[in-house]
């Protein structure tokens, strides 16, 4: 895993691209549990397809995503949801300890990746832990993930031992 850490307002950074959307970022609440869990299994199936086994695949979202495990990170983490139109089209879910926030994960149906979603809600996670460090791990030959590290590195992120960071 390459270890990924954002600081402020970089996000916000470099050109906007015409196929961005307006999302609305709101706090996830039990009502969006469903909608997660498709999420999560459709970027998962999309994501991981011919790198990780399908079996693989289905066991961690049959774990990860179980209906009780999204209510309580719904709970206990910032889990934020990305709405465009009546539709989650992404969510970002993120734990803080004592000396940084971990995004423990984001995904995007595959058909709304590359539209902004992803962006809002890194946005609204650097707003909410201003000041504090941001660290994420993608799995190593995640094209889909590392292109996304990628595209917010361009607009601010710096390379160090093959992890991006951005600094508060």
């Amino acid at each position: 895993r390459a270890r990924v850490r954002f600081g402020d307002d970089d996000v916000a950074q470099g050109p906007a691209r015409p196929r961005l959307m307006v999302w609305i970022v709101r706090a996830a609440t039990s009502a969006d549990i469903e909608a997660v869990r498709a999420v999560a299994a459709a970027a998962w199936r999309d994501t991981y397809d011919g790198l990780l086994r399908a079996e693989t695949i289905e066991a961690f979202l049959g774990r990860a995503y179980a209906p009780e495990q999204v209510g309580r990170r719904i709970g206990s983490d910032a889990f934020l949801v990305a709405i465009e139109g009546e539709q989650v089209g992404a969510f970002a879910d993120a734990r803080e300890d004592d000396e940084q926030v971990h995004l423990l994960a984001i995904y995007a149906l595959p058909a709304a990746r590359g539209r902004g979603a992803g962006s809002a809600l890194l946005a609204e996670l650097l707003g909410r832990f201003r000041g504090r460090p941001i660290v994420a791990e993608v799995l190593v030959g995640n094209r889909k993930g590392e292109a996304f590290y990628e595209a917010v590195k361009r607009r601010g992120l710096q390379n160090a031992r093959n992890a991006a960071i951005l600094e508060a």
